[in-house]
């Protein structure tokens, strides 16, 4: 940063560098390389109109003419510390005949690759011209355009008189302005549009702001739509020097509206070869050679001539989606006043569409370089490539050197994330029988080569997570795989007969499973679960008998109909009865009524003699008659099915016997007999009654 590298003509001796050290109060200065000669000779006019250029690193870019009026650029090495000069590539940009001219020379940068040349291209600082070329930022290697033996990309010839004095700057984005004298030696300054690429070099407009003179130009950009132009113009006066000029200048975005804002003769005398430096955004230094060939110095305030607010003029992103760059067309502050750095809390993110959604709001984290900030991006999940993430300055926190505020509502500043997202299921569909599985997934996929292989059973991995359920896997991975476009067949192997109640869940098995891209599928995933399809049929769960025994309860485990389709009441055919034990017989096995709520219905029943409560009734589903509500039919052999018969015979005496003194008879009953008619307390003498014949 307190080292720099002057390059310069030295009439009859060729052109030279050299550097210096300049410490951070400018009240040092030591040489640290002196006269590197950067000319193939010493002839007088070698090394004329030269101009250097900073591209990358270390590259330098130097543009001038030799002794027979050829363009030439060649580019350099130079150390951090200013000791080494190595030259890296040697080209003539125009032609290597002689006479080809390239005068009056300026550059700048016009991407991380590109130079743009503003020269005059004939004798005498005749013809105005931009040229473009090439330059490798990490070998200085200069091309032209591809499959071209010319040395730059491309010539726009924008005045066919005159290109003298030239001074070119860049603007926002793709705008260029330069300042020339051109036809008569008058004063112009045109704006340019350059793509990035050098290729296309369009001419937007051309103003003449002085009708006299341009000479010695010397212009800078102090915003995105203004610049300050010095420069020598006529003597006011008569006199043969010319006399000094500054001008603040606006333009549109779009590169048209060229108009000079104000204009002031600085010095009437003598002010030639001008230079004009930004010393804080509203006070400009201009140096000059005025009488006696002394020089001098004057400022000047200009905090009005920039009323343009930063804007971010490009984004670019991480390939891992962890920061975004924000390039900003000037300097930018925390306060109004030009002071403080930026800090996360300044910047806004927010993202649309795909999966990913932002962890937060505000950058993770923050870095500076020049006007390019680096911002953390937070994202819950790996982005699909789908998302859109746009960064806007937070209202009323980012500002420019003159106070102007950054909009929080920016363009240039959206991008689509990169794809990090391995494949995922999207949904699975099993069949109706269980036996397989069909998963979807969102892209292809392969099994760990990109864009090569076919997945195999073992890239699945299958589960039932509750452990309570009624049916089992028998293996965790698929019995079999099939494939149609992105969706997979797999065999499942289930054990047991599923109720609907389990739930099957397949994920990729780990480091498995990828796309096009080699992203790995996450082992975790969503909408990757079904229910198994409902085997179990309805079954008569609990049955209860009436206390008259006229009718038999009997609870369904589930809703059951007449028609495999799930619709359809039950008849009373639909049941039918058993009875197996004690007194009472079945009159038929048809129940003689039937009335359901839910899933309990209550059934008739027609019985002949008196049940002794030891008769147990059984109630069965009719062959093929009842179905649930996914057609499972109802199988005759069931549990729970059965119940006793309420005892509605009277104790009888089953056996009298005298004793022989005939003293007492013993009485034995058919059951057990009581003194209440809930069943307790004992019986005594006043329960019975003699009679005797």
């Amino acid at each position: 940063d307190e080292t720099y590298a002057l390059i310069y003509w030295d009439y009859g001796n060729g052109g030279y560098i050299s550097t210096f050290d300049i410490n951070a109060d400018a009240s040092t200065i030591s040489t640290k390389k002196s006269r590197h000669r950067f000319t193939e000779s010493t002839s007088t006019n070698d090394g004329r109109y030269p101009d250097i250029l900073k591209l990358g690193s270390d590259i330098y870019v130097a543009a001038y003419q030799d002794n027979s009026s050829r363009g030439i650029v060649k580019t350099f090495t130079i150390s951090s510390d200013g000791v080494t000069v190595t030259q890296k590539d040697f080209e003539y940009l125009i032609s290597s005949s002689n006479n080809s001219y390239m005068e009056y020379n300026s550059m700048v940068q016009v991407d991380n690759n590109t130079v743009a040349l503003a020269h005059s291209g004939a004798s005498s600082g005749g013809e105005g011209w931009i040229t473009t070329f090439n330059v490798d930022p990490s070998t200085g290697e200069i091309t032209g355009a591809s499959g071209s033996s010319n040395k730059y990309v491309n010539r726009l010839k924008h005045d066919n008189v005159g290109g003298k004095y030239n001074s070119l700057v860049k603007l926002g984005g793709d705008k260029y302005v330069l300042a020339y004298a051109g036809s008569g030696d008058d004063g112009f300054l045109t704006s340019f549009t350059i793509s990035n690429d050098g290729a296309t070099i369009t001419e937007v407009q051309q103003v003449e702001h002085d009708d006299k003179r341009g000479f010695y130009n010397d212009l800078i950009a102090i915003g995105d739509e203004a610049l300050l132009l010095a420069y020598s113009g006529d003597d006011t006066g008569g006199g043969s020097s010319y006399d000094g000029y500054i001008k603040s200048v606006s333009i549109n975005s779009n590169g048209t509206g060229i108009t000079v804002a104000k204009s002031i003769e600085f010095e009437t005398s003598k002010a030639h070869y001008p230079r004009i430096a930004d010393i804080d955004g509203n006070t400009f230094a201009v140096v000059s050679e005025g009488d006696g060939n002394d020089g001098f110095m004057r400022t000047f305030n200009v905090r009005a001539s920039d009323q343009s607010a930063p804007t971010i003029t490009s984004r670019t992103l991480a390939s891992d989606n962890i920061t975004i760059n924000i390039t900003f067309n000037e300097d930018v502050y925390a306060v109004s006043n030009g002071t403080g750095d930026l800090e996360v809390s300044d910047f806004a993110f927010s993202i649309s569409s795909g999966t990913a959604n932002l962890s937060s709001a505000t950058p993770s984290s923050i870095t500076k370089e020049g006007n390019v900030y680096s911002l953390g991006i937070s994202l819950d999940s790996p982005a699909s490539g789908a998302e859109t993430i746009t960064v806007n300055p937070v209202s009323n926190s980012i500002f420019d050197l003159a106070g102007n505020i950054a909009s929080s509502n920016q363009s240039n500043n959206s991008i689509t994330l990169n794809d990090k997202l391995g494949p995922t299921i999207t949904s699975i569909a099993i069949a109706g029988d269980n036996a397989t599985v069909n998963v979807t997934l969102a892209e292809t996929a392969y099994p760990g080569v990109p864009n090569s292989g076919a997945l195999t059973v073992n890239d699945w991995v299958l589960s039932i997570p509750d452990t309570n359920s009624i049916a089992k896997l028998g293996s965790a991975t698929p019995t079999s795989i099939a494939k149609n476009g992105n969706v997979y067949t797999l065999g499942i192997n289930i054990q047991g007969t599923p109720d609907g109640n389990e739930v099957l869940q397949i994920n990729p098995a780990a480091n498995s499973i990828y796309d096009a891209l080699d992203n790995i599928s996450s082992t975790t995933q969503t909408g990757n679960t079904a229910n198994l399809k409902d085997k179990t049929p309805a079954t008569v769960q609990s049955i209860s008998v009436a206390a008259n025994n006229n009718t038999v309860t009997a609870t369904m485990s589930e809703a059951i109909f007449s028609a495999s389709n799930g619709s359809g009441a039950l008849e009373k055919s639909d049941f039918a009865f058993t009875l197996n034990g004690g007194s009472a017989t079945l009159d038929s096995p048809t129940p003689t009524s039937i009335s359901n709520e839910g899933n309990v219905y209550t059934l008739g029943i027609d019985l002949s003699r008196t049940p002794d409560g030891a008769e147990v009734v059984a109630v069965v589903p009719v062959s093929n008659s009842i179905y649930d509500a996914v057609g499972n039919i109802s199988v005759i052999e069931q549990s729970g099915n059965t119940a006793n018969l309420k005892d509605k015979a009277k104790p009888i005496f089953s056996n009298l016997e005298l004793a022989n003194n005939n003293s007492t008879i013993s009485v034995t009953f058919s059951e057990a007999v009581f003194s209440a008619n809930n069943g307790s307390g004992n019986l005594d003498s006043l329960d019975f009654v003699f009679s005797m014949s």
